[in-house]
């Protein structure tokens, strides 16, 4: 009896010492694993299937010229679903399977979701797709984002809109969760700041709307001069418009630069003069002006049979952000992770705007420009966006 329960107690201190061990504690000479969290299948898989395409054409790449720290990087990618639910169990299984970090996330409700989870664990987490102001806003200490936050966009994309367009009114047209909500308000923000709160109109549209026409009969009536969307399907919403006679002109948030954007506008002849804020201050092409930039339209292009997109792109410069903040840490090593990630300051890949972090602002790029196509050919033969014009905002708008 006695040597039976000196085993279960020497077991009990065991499993008592492996659960004291940071989750993301990880040695030796294998694979640094990133926990991938992408929608893969439901309402932001037009997200996260590019997302996760892009990271890990940015692995392999790496990894083909010998890894990071002499350790090659492994990125496993499990489907979010947009559903808070599967995005917290797919973390916690990276936890329990010791993962490095997760990176990631397609939706803001799931990254907000699991952010709690990733402080309490010591859990590395990049998110480079979700933008929710609230997923940096108060910081924590492990989570960091390298996309524009939503209420940094909504700044950048009004102050772009304004001397654009001239707008008497501004309608937003945004579907109802932490995303379009929190872009929804900064466009408001914006606007009051400057004297101009009587100009807003929101429209929110439910998560799971198919359906658009009431919302267009609603804009319909109001006449904006200018409609910005914060959708996760545009081509229905800007169709639905001009069926109910809306000739306003389209802005789309980042998400309205997709593929499954891109493509269905052009074959309908909706997508001239459309517009939406864009990632970088130069073209996504395979002869863009940027080496950076064009060799990432052609490696994709080679190894997927399609031109990416801006969250292909988001994807791919987060492995380089990981990888670049491996390199300044020395370490595998989660608290040498967030202070190498925390002291990066104007770090340039030649694929978006410059990103900087510190102890209290953990998003990366605080800018936005605004792409507007000139003609319904998309993709033509240098990438999927075709004719474009690039309006960038002065540094600091």
């Amino acid at each position: 009896m006695a040597r039976r329960l000196a085993a279960l107690l020497a077991v009990t201190a065991l499993g008592v010492m492996a659960g004291c061990s940071p989750p993301n504690a990880q040695s030796g000479s294998g694979p640094i694993v990133l926990g991938g969290v992408f929608d893969l299948s439901a309402t932001a898989s037009t997200l996260g299937k590019p997302a996760q395409q892009g990271a890990q054409l940015a692995v392999d790449e790496i990894n083909s010229r010998g890894g990071v720290l002499g350790r090659k990087l492994e990125l496993n990618s499990a489907d979010e679903g947009c559903d808070t639910t599967k995005g917290v169990a797919a973390a916690r299984k990276y936890m329990s399977d010791r993962a490095f970090m997760l990176f990631g996330f397609s939706c803001s409700p799931v990254a907000l979701a699991v952010k709690p989870l990733a402080e309490a664990q010591r859990l590395p987490m990049l998110v480079t797709t979700a933008t929710a102001t609230e997923i940096t806003r108060p910081a924590a200490h492990y989570v960091f984002d390298s996309n524009v936050s939503a209420a940094d966009e909504a700044r950048s994309l009004t102050n772009l809109v304004l001397p654009r367009y001239h707008p008497h009114k501004i309608a937003v047209a945004y579907v109802g969760n932490d995303y379009g909500k929190a872009a929804a308000d900064g466009v408001k923000a914006t606007l009051e700041a400057k004297g101009l709160g009587s100009a807003y109109q929101g429209v929110e549209i439910p998560l799971d709307a198919t359906d658009y026409r009431a919302q267009s009969l609603i804009l319909a009536r109001s006449r904006p001069d200018v409609i910005l969307t914060v959708v996760y399907s545009t081509p229905p919403l800007i169709k639905a418009l001009r069926q109910a006679s809306v000739t306003a002109p389209v802005v789309s948030f980042s998400g309205g630069i997709l593929e499954a954007t891109v493509t269905p506008l052009a074959q309908q002849g909706l997508l001239r003069g459309f517009a939406s804020s864009w990632y970088a201050p130069t073209e996504l092409g395979t002869r863009s002006e940027s080496t950076e930039m064009s060799h990432f339209a052609q490696a994709y292009q080679r190894r997927y049979g399609k031109y990416p997109d801006s969250v292909a792109l988001e994807g791919y410069q987060g492995i380089k952000l990981v990888q670049k903040a491996l390199e300044k840490a020395g370490a595998v090593d989660a608290d040498k992770f967030v202070s190498a990630m925390e002291s990066l300051n104007s770090v340039d890949f030649g694929l978006g705007y410059p990103m900087s972090f510190s102890k209290t602002d953990h998003s990366g790029p605080e800018q936005m420009s605004l792409v507007q196509f000139e003609s319904n050919r998309a993709p033509d033969d240098d990438g999927l966006y075709g004719s474009v014009k690039i309006f960038s905002a002065p540094s600091g708008s």
